[in-house]
């Protein structure tokens, strides 16, 4: 049953819809008002809540928004769903308490609702919602699909998924018993060894014996040749080095006259003094005096400002002039100008300017600096006059100083080179007397060392001759134990038999156990598959009553239903196994008009009644009686006021007056 509806519809066209409902839990409800006033919507929208995008009529562009709330009982359970385009959610609601969230998620509340119901919205189409346009829906279907419809309704499709499940099962069961009694076989009992095992332990003892008594004498190894040892050779004294011959000491240079350090070192601050006399002299010569004299300089300084004159009066005169009516005199208009500064301009220049202001001032630049390299270079000529005099001996004298410093390095390599001398030869001489002193003592070690050579080597030839002749001893005790190998190698071949027969025994006893054990789990299969046997026997009997059951309930519902909304003209509704429907022995399909449509109805219910409104006691019927005239209308109208006890809650879309128990105007 449906409790309350609350939904907002917006469609592609902006025309929204919003409605709030409380509907009455037992009785029929009548949903009235004016065309496209929106009463199949309300019946939409409760299909649209349980089922979601499946549930509307059109495609999803055709509605731009959808906000749904309903709550609904199912199972005498109380439930809440919300739905939106991109949403849904499930509440189980318990009075007194906040709702308990069952499921999120528009694929998770739709699969939530089909576990509730038992079915989806092919079967709610069909058995809880007849909507208008679409009462021939069961009709239109193929036998087919009715009666895939109807058997998922009632559980046979689960039937057969069982029964699919248990078919399974005993095949594999079979197949597990074939293989295994196929491999099973009873194992034989492996025979026993003829030798005594007592008698053969004993002898083996004695034989172990033997053999440790022949690993001793096994032992006793040849001997090896013994090694002697080495005497020590004597030394030979070191010869007695040469005597130190030392070199020549180098020759020092000739002193120059009247020599001294402090002198030389005068000389040398002369140097200086003598190399910028020459530079001065030296640069004097390169530098080249102006093309003109300081006079010349001015004179032409002196006409470059006249003619710079002359033009600025030439450029005032060439602002204009007027000339005077009477005498035709020109008066220049900066006249005054003129007369104040120019006055005294001749009219023409005695000579055109040659050089310009910057070419004279270079002009005295280079002047000045001419005269002031002459005047050092004749400064630089007195003072050589003194300092020439000097130049050779200053020449001859860092001549010898270079000769001493020459002198004085190699005075110094002598020096070292004859300590080093000596010193290489003092080595020398310490490595002699130590040489002589090893080899005394070499010598003296050697003395010794050669005694106790002697001694070793005369014990070593005693210990070889005794360890020889307890080796030949050995060797001949050792050829008593010949065929002591065969003896063995017979008895331990007799025990490893026994060991041999010990493993198959264990064997066999455990091949034995595993067997009795394949034996009691193939007996236990065989049960187990007898008692999948009656599980899929009974399963072919439930499915068989069931569908004994279903098809003639279902068939005289629909003909009780028939008869009253027709008033009796139409009686029998029959519908086979096979879920081909006739009315009074005329095919479904081939009916017209009202009759189709009042058949289907009778059928829709009748699946109702049977199968699912004692899950969702609920129908919903839109304009069903549209295409009747008043008195079947009313048939009809009677017949739905009869069984809306039996549903509990039916819903009926009319614009005809109808009898209801309770009224929605829109």
């Amino acid at each position: 049953m449906i409790n309350t509806l609350n939904y907002s519809v917006t469609f592609a066209n902006e025309r929204q819809i919003k409605r709030d409902l409380q509907f009455e839990l037992q009785g029929s409800t009548l949903i009235t008002g004016r065309n496209e006033a929106g009463k199949s919507l309300n019946l939409e929208m409760i299909a649209y809540s349980l089922f979601g995008n499946d549930a509307l009529r059109g495609k999803m562009t055709d509605y731009k928004r959808i906000s749904c709330k309903a709550s609904f009982i199912i199972k005498g359970q109380n439930y809440v769903i919300e739905r939106t385009k991109t949403n849904a959610k499930l509440f189980k609601a318990v009075e007194g308490e906040d709702p308990e969230p069952l499921a999120t998620g528009i694929s998770p509340v739709n699969k939530a609702i089909v576990e509730l119901l038992g079915f989806d919205f092919d079967v709610y189409r069909v058995a809880h919602l007849a909507a208008q346009g679409d009462l021939q829906a069961l009709a239109n279907m193929k036998p087919t699909e009715r009666k895939r419809m109807v058997d998922t309704v009632a559980g046979l499709n689960q039937l057969d998924d069982v029964a699919a499940e248990l078919d399974g099962e005993r095949k594999e069961l079979r197949g597990k018993i074939t293989g295994m009694e196929a491999v099973l076989t009873e194992p034989e009992q492996p025979l026993s060894p003829t030798t005594n095992r007592e008698e053969l332990t004993k002898t083996s003892a004695l034989l172990d014996v033997k053999v440790s008594e022949r690993q001793k004498l096994k032992t006793v190894k040849s001997p090896t040749a013994p090694t002697l040892l080495n005497r020590m050779s004597l030394m030979d004294m070191p010869e007695e080095p040469e005597a130190l011959v030392l070199p020549d000491a180098p020759v020092a240079p000739a002193e120059p006259a009247e020599w001294s350090e402090e002198t030389f070192s005068q000389l040398l601050a002369m140097k200086p003094q003598i190399a910028a006399a020459d530079a001065a002299i030296q640069k004097a010569e390169t530098v080249v005096a102006p093309a003109l004299t300081k006079a010349q300089i001015d004179e032409q300084r002196e006409l470059n400002r006249l003619n710079k004159r002359i033009a600025e009066r030439d450029a005032l005169r060439g602002q204009g002039y007027l000339i005077c009516g009477d005498c035709g005199h020109k008066n220049y208009l900066a006249a005054n100008l003129l007369e104040e500064k120019y006055s005294d301009v001749p009219e023409v220049s005695p000579a055109p300017s040659t050089y310009s202001e910057a070419e004279l001032i270079v002009m005295e630049t280079q002047l000045a600096e001419k005269e002031r390299v002459d005047a050092e270079a004749e400064a630089a000529r007195a003072q050589l006059a003194n300092l020439n005099p000097l130049r050779q001996v200053i020449i001859d004298w860092e001549a010898y100083a270079a000769e001493l410093r020459t002198y004085r390095q190699a005075e110094q390599h002598w020096q070292q080179r004859c300590d080093d001398l000596k010193a290489s030869h003092d080595r020398l001489m310490t490595q002699y007397h130590t040489g002589v002193e090893r080899v005394k003592a070499h010598n003296l070690e050697a003395e010794s060392h050669n005694q106790n050579v002697e001694a070793h080597n005369a014990r070593a030839q005693d210990n070889y001759q005794t360890e020889l002749a307890a080796y030949q001893q050995a060797q001949e005790a050792l050829a008593s134990y010949e065929g002591l190998d065969t003896e063995i190698a017979q008895v331990t071949n007799s025990l490893r038999m026994w060991e041999v027969y010990d493993a198959r025994f264990e064997a066999y006893e455990h091949n034995m156990a595993t067997y009795k054990a394949q034996l009691a789990e193939v007996e236990t299969l065989k049960e187990q598959l007898a008692d999948l046997d009656k599980a899929r026997k009974a399963l072919n009997e439930t499915k068989t009553n069931v569908k004994s059951y279903l098809t003639p309930a279902l068939s005289r519902v629909a003909s009780i239903l028939l008869s009253e909304m027709t008033g009796g003209e139409r009686n029998t509704v029959v519908v086979d196994e096979d879920f081909e429907v006739t009315v009074d022995n005329q095919p479904l399909r081939t009916l017209s008009g009202s009759g189709k449509d009042i058949a289907n109805l009778a059928i829709r219910l009748a699946l109702g009644q049977v199968l699912t409104h004692s899950v969702l006691p609920m129908v919903c019927l839109d304009e069903v009686d549209q295409g009747c005239d008043s008195e079947r209308a009313r048939y009809i109208q009677e017949c739905l006021q009869r069984i809306t006890p039996q549903i509990g809650q039916m819903l009926i879309v009319s614009h005809k007056p109808t009898v209801a128990d309770h009224t929605i105007a829109l």
